[in-house]
């Protein structure tokens, strides 16, 4: 064993604006701090195959906020898992920009209630750099 993280009850995050570094956003696998242009103050990341985002939030949609860049994530998996019913998950490509920029991808339709969002990085040949979350 590498190491054993422990966290408390999950609480949802209500309608605001989130960077990386809030503690109720949970990341599983490898990830390291990353900084540069175009972020709200740094950016967490990870080119490790199947790494995750997971967070709680109770409104209707969400915002993230990724660097697009030509090293990035080629197929990233964002799904929405409501308290009741079947998960849904879209993937998208954050990759094939020659600009640094920053790329809001805002989910809407969520529903009522509180719901956990997993990201993922399905893309073992590239980074998946995360720099903030705005809850609507």
């Amino acid at each position: 064993i590498e190491g054993i993280t422990l966290y408390g009850t999950p609480v949802p995050l209500d309608e605001g604006f989130y960077q990386e570094t809030n503690p109720e956003i949970r990341y599983t696998g490898t990830w390291a701090t990353f900084t540069g242009s175009n972020l709200s103050g740094g950016a967490a990341r990870s080119g490790a195959p199947n790494a995750e985002i997971n967070f709680l939030v109770t409104g209707n949609a969400v915002t993230l906020y990724h660097r697009r860049d030509t090293g990035v994530s080629r197929n990233v998996e964002f799904c929405v898992i409501p308290t009741v019913g079947s998960p849904v998950c879209t993937n998208y490509n954050l990759n094939g920009s020659p600009l640094l920029d920053q790329v809001p991808i805002t989910i809407y339709g969520l529903g009522e209630g509180t719901h956990t969002i997993r990201i993922t990085n399905k893309d073992a040949s590239y980074w998946l750099v995360f720099d903030a979350i705005q809850v609507h």
